[in-house]
């Protein structure tokens, strides 16, 4: 399934302290290309350094870490108080904001896209949303797949959820489920370990 802008944006901050200080920038992808070593480096903080060396003086972002679910049940989805912060490597269809009504977005920053991701070999050739249709898939706590999402709710799909994409790659392999979703990015940054063991295909979506 091809998101090609799956990871464009950054949801900008709703409102700046006049006085300066630090602000939160929140980043949900706990996973390589955008953590790496500990969370030391990789694509967040090196985004964070430099906004940061942009930024007017009196301001600073600070990078918190924290699983999507996580974000959205603190930050993202409390209507009664005012987002101030940034958000990192979203989009407006991640957090049901297509028509921009409830935060201000960036320019995209970048452009990635998902892969379906099955054992090989694959159980059918998906060329639509609809060839899924009958399929299990593995997802991860609080993230939003469009086109999926509907097709569980019209129940003609099984959706189970994981904490991270890394334990829904071991459970394709075990043949818990059928396929699962995973950036582009992300796959690319796995070592070789899985090399062989799964079979790609994306769907214009």
């Amino acid at each position: 399934m091809r998101w090609v802008s799956a990871l464009a944006g950054v949801v900008l901050l709703l409102a700046l302290p006049a006085w300066g200080g630090t602000i939160q920038a929140y980043n949900s992808y706990l996973h390589p290309p955008f953590l790496d070593n500990q969370g030391q480096s990789g694509l967040a903080p090196d985004l964070v350094d430099y906004l940061n060396r942009r930024l007017d003086r009196g301001y600073r972002l600070q990078l918190v870490n924290l699983p999507r679910a996580r974000l959205a049940r603190l930050v993202l989805d409390r209507q009664e108080t005012r987002f101030g912060g940034v958000a990192l490597f979203l989009t407006p269809r991640f957090v049901a904001d297509e028509a921009h009504t409830r935060f201000l977005w960036s320019l995209p920053l970048s452009s990635d896209y998902n892969l379906l991701l099955f054992r090989r070999p694959a159980p059918k050739t998906v060329t639509s949303l609809n060839s899924l249709a009958g399929l299990r898939f593995a997802g991860v706590y609080g993230h939003r797949y469009q086109g999926i999402d509907e097709l569980k709710d019209a129940g003609l799909i099984r959706r189970e959820d994981a904490a991270a994409e890394a334990v829904n790659l071991g459970k394709v392999l075990a043949g818990r489920v059928d396929f699962t979703v995973m950036n582009h990015s992300y796959f690319a940054a796995l070592d070789g370990g899985y090399a062989g063991l799964f079979e790609t295909q994306t769907v214009q979506h």
